[in-house]
């Protein structure tokens, strides 16, 4: 059966107190039964949401944020998403590796609505996340193919979409549509075998980052600031015979120096 709180017990499992769960509760507009006598209620589904707000909430995120977001997945229809975007999975989980991980599809999160976020990482980095990165309470090492790298015969995507169909399963979402933001064939044959009803993931999340938070915003005008001066670093490079890779290498290399991790579109 069912199990229901009170607030007091409510607010003792997600540590918080009361008046902080009617704040959440208004600020967020969640609709939270009542009992006969009138009283909230509150379930193990909520005890989890408001868990996932607070671990959010740590995180730095606004409620504005966390309610948009709930409101995009809602709204989506999604009951999780699997993502392999290196962007994405930073957004969700905080973390990132080196450049040289970027197009192997070899990183990758799962997030359902009160639920914790699974980090699947590259087995030598499992340990060093695990000591740096306290927040994500759940890292476990990834198996896919590293798009294609692998040969077919290990069946490594084959076992990806297997393992999150069975969490999936023990969080009783594993017939509702899952995003995901990239695919391979493989991958994509992977979850028709499994029978999983796909959605477009990438466009939940670009949906979700348009709310910014203050340092995201910080971090956008100190990046154009770099992209400024590296442009300017490219104007006094350019001279007769100098060559187009050349003039990239001045913007990219000046770029890095100056802290970027990631260079896109370098017009010269």
């Amino acid at each position: 059966d069912e199990v229901h709180y009170l607030i007091s017990d409510a607010s003792r499992k997600v540590d918080v107190e009361a008046h902080v769960l009617r704040y959440w509760e208004e600020e967020l507009e969640l609709t939270i039964p009542r009992n006969e006598m009138g009283h909230r209620y509150y379930t193990d589904f909520h005890i989890r949401l408001f868990k996932q707000v607070k671990n959010l909430k740590g995180k730095g995120f606004q409620l504005k944020a966390i309610k948009h977001a709930l409101e995009q997945m809602k709204k989506d229809g999604l009951g999780a998403v699997l993502l392999f975007d290196p962007d994405n999975v930073r957004y969700v989980t905080s973390t990132k590796l080196g450049e040289w991980v970027n197009n192997k599809l070899n990183r990758y999160t799962l997030l359902a609505e009160g639920q914790d976020p699974i980090l699947f990482e590259i087995g030598s980095a499992i340990g060093t996340k695990k000591m740096l990165c306290p927040w994500i309470k759940d890292i476990r090492p990834s198996k896919n193919d590293m798009r294609g790298s692998m040969t077919p015969l290990l069946k490594s995507n084959e076992k990806v979409i297997g393992e999150v169909y069975e969490i999936l399963k023990e969080w009783n979402l594993h017939e509702a549509p899952i995003g995901i933001d990239l695919l391979t064939v493989s991958m994509m044959q992977a979850l028709v075998k499994f029978g999983m009803d796909v959605r477009d993931g990438q466009a939940t999340m670009q949906e979700a980052q348009k709310i910014k938070t203050h340092e995201e915003i910080q971090l956008l005008e100190i990046s154009a600031a770099m992209v400024d001066g590296a442009y300017y670093d490219v104007v006094e490079a350019i001279k007769p015979g100098v060559r187009e890779n050349e003039v990239c290498a001045v913007m990219r290399g000046r770029l890095v120096e100056m802290g970027a991790e990631n260079v896109h579109n370098v017009n010269v």
